[in-house]
């Protein structure tokens, strides 16, 4: 009687083990299959770009990056295809003294270094070492095209410094690695990094302490269109303060769709500008939303035709009330646009806060831009308080 009842909880016993073992092994198989269908769907991903160049098409379309106050030269020289030197000279800033800048640059597949020393002695130096060398420049038109063209995000695996010595104790260092797969990028970024900085006053005997702004960022495409990401960023500028928030993004951009032709150019006539990649995108949408900082930054990109670029940009600030005091709501919308010519630029962008913006660069020859930019702030009444600014830049 005992020896049936035990052989029964021991068949029991078995019968429940391998029940447990095959919804494992039933669950692990499942998983598995929804890897494997996640991996085919991932051959068919887009590369996504990186995480810091989310709004890259509204802020190379917009005029903010191109203004001129005041009188601009810049003359560049072409050493080799691997060395650049320049100098730039500007005054008549209202804002700035008059400065003057010596740039050198020299540029490999695998590496680059750039470096930048003002009038008062202020260095500022980067670089970047490609462990997925890039095909290498090969005319200096090149350089401003990557300035002006959305280029092709490719895989790339780079690391990059910054460091800037002020002779104002203005120093800043940046090291950073960024990672950019065929279908997602991360990045980790170190700002004045310092593992043995001073001590918090309510623990003196500390030794190590580290200081400093870290960020992580990682962005994922999830279909031909959307990709989702989130950046961490703990920052802790000295020993006694520490702050932690996440910020979360989204970026829409549908497949190229057909675009009117353009006028016909003059027969054999060598167009200056870039040529537009029917590859590229034809609209983009971002969103970026910091709840910590109740911060909303949405950009709007659109290629009307192969020479019309318009965007919009819209900037929110809601914080709730706190102790007593009211919260914060804040916006600033931004509309603009860029058209391209056979030998000029146009770039206009106006603001809700009242600013009207205008940049003009003209191609003379290849090699030689003459640049008016003007700025109009109406919302500081008297008709408006304005900037203008010219530059002229020599290639050679």
């Amino acid at each position: 009687m005992l020896g049936s009842k035990s052989d029964a909880s021991i068949s029991n016993l078995l019968w429940l083990e391998t029940d447990w073992c095959a919804m494992v092994f039933s669950s692990f198989s499942e998983m598995q299959g929804l890897l494997d269908r996640w991996s085919e769907v991932r051959k068919n991903l887009p590369n996504p770009g990186s995480y810091e160049q989310l709004h890259r098409e509204v802020k190379m379309m917009f005029p903010t990056n191109h203004m001129i106050e005041g009188v601009k030269v810049d003359l560049a020289s072409l050493l080799s295809q691997s060395f650049i030197s320049s100098h730039s000279i500007s005054w008549g800033s209202q804002e700035q003294p008059p400065a003057y800048h010596f740039t050198s640059i020299y540029s490999t597949p695998s590496f680059g270094l750039h470096g930048t020393v003002d009038h008062d002695g202020t260095l500022q130096a980067r670089g970047n070492y490609n462990w997925i060398p890039q095909p290498q420049q090969q005319h200096m038109d090149q350089v401003q095209e990557e300035v002006d063209a959305v280029q092709e995000p490719k895989p790339t695996s780079t690391s990059k410094f910054q460091i800037q010595l002020g002779s104002q104790g203005q120093n800043m260092t940046i090291l950073e690695h960024e990672y950019v797969g065929s279908d997602f990028s991360v990045t980790a970024k170190a700002i004045n990094p310092h593992p043995f900085d001073a001590p918090p006053s309510w623990n003196p005997s500390k030794k190590l302490n580290v200081t400093g702004v870290y960020t992580l960022s990682y962005l994922q495409s999830i279909s031909r269109s959307f990709a989702i990401g989130m950046e961490l960023t703990h920052q802790k500028p000295s020993a006694e303060f520490e702050d932690t928030n996440m910020s979360y993004v989204l970026r829409y951009a549908p497949p190229a769709q057909p675009l009117p032709k353009p006028s016909s150019y003059p027969p054999d006539l060598d167009v200056p500008f870039p040529h537009f990649n029917p590859k590229h995108a034809t609209q983009v949408f971002t969103t970026q939303w910091q709840p910590a900082q109740g911060l909303l930054h949405s950009t709007y990109w659109r290629r009307l035709n192969p020479r019309l670029e318009v965007g919009t940009e819209l900037q929110l600030l809601m914080t709730p009330a706190v102790g007593g005091q009211p919260g914060k709501r804040n916006g600033i919308a931004s509309a603009g646009f860029k058209l391209d010519t056979v030998w000029a630029t146009i770039r206009a962008m106006f603001t809700s806060a009242g600013t009207l913006s205008c940049v003009l660069e003209e191609r003379i020859v290849p090699g030689v831009s003459f640049t008016i930019c003007s700025e109009m702030n109406y919302a500081q009444g008297r008709g408006g308080v304005g900037k203008v600014g010219f530059g002229f830049t020599l290639e050679a």
